[in-house]
């Protein structure tokens, strides 16, 4: 597993490309999902020149049918693959907490793989499984690629209402002098 800038490098060292980029609000609440278009089509243009399958690991938050719906559309574009033949996309959604996010990374809660395949499935939870040379212990979950795109916005719902739970209590025992 490494990082780099070089996507070209990236793309043909590798079967996997793991891809989370900041999906930010637009003025109108809607979400900017401009980042993660541009990153699909800068590897397309090089899966397209590989003859060998490349498979998509999507981990950024994106509204639920966004892969389907957008970004399997943008990578058959610009590649000119054909998705499920030369390529997959598999939604991996992140749940990292601020202040543990790397030990979140390395033992998740859970893992969920939105995929159209068994395949795509086992690919993916081989690279958790090669993170400490054993199995994982953390559930794995494969669902559809929607669902595994809603879960994080659950996810990030869920921890919106705590949050807002705690603010409003600390505000009533302030009232009562607590």
């Amino acid at each position: 597993l490494s990082a780099t800038s070089d996507i070209e490098s990236a793309v043909f060292k590798s079967n996997i490309s793991i891809i989370c980029v900041g999906t930010p609000s637009n003025s109108d609440g809607s979400i900017n999902t401009s980042y993660i278009e541009n990153v699909c089509k800068q590897i397309a243009k090089y899966v397209k020149l590989k003859d060998t399958y490349h498979l998509f690991v999507i981990r950024s938050t994106i509204p639920p049918g966004t892969i389907n719906g957008k970004l399997i559309y943008i990578i058959e574009k610009y590649s000119k693959k054909k998705c499920g033949n030369d390529f997959d996309v598999v939604m991996n959604p992140e749940f990292l907490r601020e202040g543990s996010a790397i030990d979140d990374f390395f033992n998740p809660e859970r893992i969920i793989l939105g995929c159209n395949n068994d395949h795509s499935f086992i690919e993916v939870k081989k690279i958790y499984e090669s993170f400490s040379g054993k199995k994982v212990v953390s559930p794995f979950f494969q669902t559809t690629i929607e669902l595994a795109e809603f879960s994080k916005y659950v996810d990030n719902s869920f921890h919106a209402l705590k949050v807002s739970f705690a603010n409003e209590i600390g505000s009533l025992s302030n009232s009562f002098g607590i």
